[in-house]
């Protein structure tokens, strides 16, 4: 049951009138004692907690009472208050009694801005009130909080608080780089801020001077996004700042100039041992476009040489401190990725020994392989600009670049983009057709059509060369 108004009741109850010679007998004594404080003000009628505008009527026409709106109140007397203002319109504060307490406003009434001192006059202790506007009341920190008290809530202590929670969300590879970011970005510039005082403005500032690649920058981006969302999940914060900062564009990438030609393909394969461990790992790698990690997470259950199909369902990799974690893959998703026929022997002589549930590409000692290892075991700095090389400010060959090769074997195997994009497991289907080479299909298809254009309408056009121009008929 709601509470009752005060200051205007329904014609049913009785005791209103009463009620409401009360106050205003209390608030001619206050005009009368000359206590400025102890005034009511023209707007707005205080008793018990609840606030009843004097020119609102209580009732509809049919007698039914109108929904209130509620306004939190001010909190408690115990902890330092920040002043919005000198004099009169300087923020009161709640006495202990009324903690949690909250005040009622009529649909028809208007709620004031700024701060505004109201008084109770009906006997109960003092009362104060901020009334704020309703599209307000979500952005204005100190209503928002769910503490007790009015101590700052900081981007240091949510961090600290639910740094558990961040990390359980997302992989064991973006919880490193949320760690890098942390340490080395976010941290510094907004550790010590109040969560409530960060604008789009203040995230656009620091994100332009934050040291690093691009990327980087986006990893420490995405961080102070997850703290902001935890703080408007718990009440802190009525929107995410991160969301309303705009981040210029990056340059749009082209994966698919990474990828290997059929060439580079051979100089790669020429380049590995000529068996070993190593080198059917490298060989998965380019013919089935999984990440190194999938790879390496592979058992030899997963493969289904009757169906040539391989099952990738987890990957391993280096966890939040460097150790080596199994779990999902990076999308979450369980693929069927196809076998092809050269891989076919190399899984033949791989399960050669193992049970089901052995690892399918193990290291020379049964463990997993990673990056550093197998970099290690095959020289690869000294290999890779051997196999393909890149213009001066682009990154040399990495091994993600054997799955840049695969999506783009597949589109020219002739593969539609949905199949292509369930293969390699993309989230969006705009991912996978940046390998599809769609523009320069458009350039020669482009080509072929001017080229039959201009052969028909020759006149006024050179004939080659610097020639004089051919004048037709």
């Amino acid at each position: 049951m709601g509470p009752r108004r005060v200051g205007g009741v329904s014609g049913s109850d009785r005791r209103g009138g009463r009620r409401r010679c009360r106050i205003r007998s209390a608030r001619g004594a206050a005009i009368r004692a000359g206590d400025s404080a102890q005034r009511l003000t023209p707007r707005a009628r205080v008793s018990e907690g609840r606030i009843s505008h004097r020119h609102h009527r209580p009732t509809r026409r049919c007698g039914r009472p109108r929904r209130e709106r509620t306004i939190q109140l001010r909190r408690s007397c115990d902890a330092p208050r920040r002043q919005s203002g000198g004099g009169a319109h300087a923020a009161p504060v709640l006495p202990r009694s009324a903690r949690g307490r909250r005040a009622h406003v009529p649909p028809g009434g208007r709620a004031l801005s700024g701060t505004g001192t109201f008084c109770a006059t009906s006997g109960l202790p003092e009362l104060h009130v901020r009334v704020v506007p309703r599209h307000r009341a979500r952005r204005d920190g100190p209503f928002t909080s769910r503490r007790g008290d009015d101590t700052v809530i900081t981007v240091g202590e949510l961090k600290e608080r639910y740094w558990p929670l961040i990390l359980s969300k997302v992989s064991p590879g973006t919880g490193r780089a949320y760690k890098s970011a942390w340490n080395t970005r976010v941290g510094p510039s907004f550790a010590h801020r109040e969560i409530a005082s960060i604008s789009p403005l203040d995230v656009e500032a620091e994100f332009a001077v934050w040291p690093g690649a691009r990327s980087t920058r986006i990893d420490a981006l995405s961080l102070l996004s997850a703290i902001c969302r935890v703080a408007v999940k718990g009440g802190f914060i009525g929107s995410n700042p991160c969301q309303g900062a705009e981040i210029p564009r990056a340059r749009e990438s082209d994966p698919s100039s990474r990828a290997l030609t059929v060439a580079e393909v051979d100089r790669l394969i020429e380049a590995l041992p000529t068996s070993g461990p190593y080198r059917r790992f490298v060989l998965a790698m380019l013919y089935t476009g999984c990440r190194l990690g999938e790879i390496a997470g592979l058992r030899v259950g997963d493969a289904d040489l009757a169906a040539r199909t391989i099952h990738v369902a987890r990957t391993a990799s280096p966890g939040l401190n460097g150790e080596l974690v199994v779990g999902p893959t990076k999308g979450r998703r369980v693929r069927m990725v196809p076998l092809a026929e050269p891989l076919v022997s190399i899984i033949i002589e791989a399960a050669q020994g193992k049970g089901p549930h052995d690892l399918l590409f193990p290291g020379p000692r049964g463990g997993y392989i990673n990056s550093k290892n197998l970099s290690r075991a095959l020289d690869w700095a000294n290999v890779r600009d051997t196999v393909k090389s890149f213009p001066p400010g682009e990154e040399p060959l990495h091994w993600h670049d054997l799955r840049h090769t695969a999506a783009v074997v597949l589109f020219l195997a002739g593969v539609s983009p949905p199949d292509v994009q369930a293969i390699l497991g993309h989230a969006s289907l705009a991912v996978t057709q940046l390998y599809s080479d769609t523009r320069r299909d458009a350039a020669k298809r482009g080509t072929a059509a001017l080229s039959n254009f201009w052969a028909g309408n020759r006149r006024g056009q050179h004939d080659g060369g610097e020639s004089a121009a051919i004048t037709g008929a």
